[in-house]
């Protein structure tokens, strides 16, 4: 049988994830926020980059709300912008999750632009999408590169975790040698290390 290619793949995975209810996509997305919060990796992690969610993606934005009354310093990767992140204070707490990124920077609710080689404490914690994932760790994602171009070799102890919803894990992707597989997946169904 002839393998897929990325592009043909990312159409497959476009293509179920738009099949999926809004009820569906919502209740995994909790689930996937409940595996991660029950895990020692969120209890020892104090700085956490994650992501404003994609249409598609998991949306995990009441994980980002946990992370903040846990006293989490927080990032979210603007989804628009090569290597920017937004940094939200962890003392401010009350958000509108649901709108835009453009409204959400305003002063009002004092989100701060940052050059990512400005954060200043290391992560600890690295929360990626895709639209596809292997038992590896490979990460299949919409084309753009954003993630592979994060300067992950300057925080060696930050531990990274794919997340996607179960139907996204596949047996094995193509992946070049400067591909970074995450350490961990998570999905509604598991929580586990990527295998090696």
């Amino acid at each position: 049988m002839r393998e897929l290619t990325n592009q043909q793949l990312r159409a497959i995975m476009q293509r179920k994830l738009r099949a999926v209810t809004h009820a569906t996509h919502t209740k995994s997305a909790n689930r996937i926020g409940m595996r991660l919060i029950r895990h020692n990796i969120w209890r020892y992690s104090n700085t956490i980059l994650s992501y404003w969610p994609l249409p598609g993606e998991p949306d995990i934005t009441a994980l980002h709300q946990q992370a903040l009354r846990d006293g989490k310093r927080l990032a979210l990767a603007h989804p628009l912008r090569v290597a920017e992140f937004y940094i939200m204070p962890a003392e401010r707490a009350v958000l509108h999750w649901r709108r835009s990124l453009v409204v959400a920077t305003t002063t009002l609710l004092q989100w701060q632009r940052l050059p990512l080689r400005l954060v200043r404490h290391s992560p600890t914690l690295l929360l990626i999408p895709g639209l596809a994932f292997d038992r590896q760790g490979h990460r299949l994602g919409r084309g753009s590169g954003w993630y592979d171009r994060l300067p992950t070799h300057t925080w060696p102890r930050m531990l990274t975790v794919g997340i996607c919803y179960a139907l996204q894990l596949v047996p094995s992707l193509t992946h070049d040698a400067h591909d970074h597989a995450v350490h961990m997946l998570c999905s509604e169904q598991t929580l586990r290390p990527a295998l090696d």
